[in-house]
């Protein structure tokens, strides 16, 4: 699953952009 870049796991593919 991907989460959304407003994610609040640390870990989401979107949190490293």
């Amino acid at each position: 699953m991907i989460f959304p870049p407003q994610s609040p796991r640390p870990f989401s593919p979107y949190s490293r952009f």
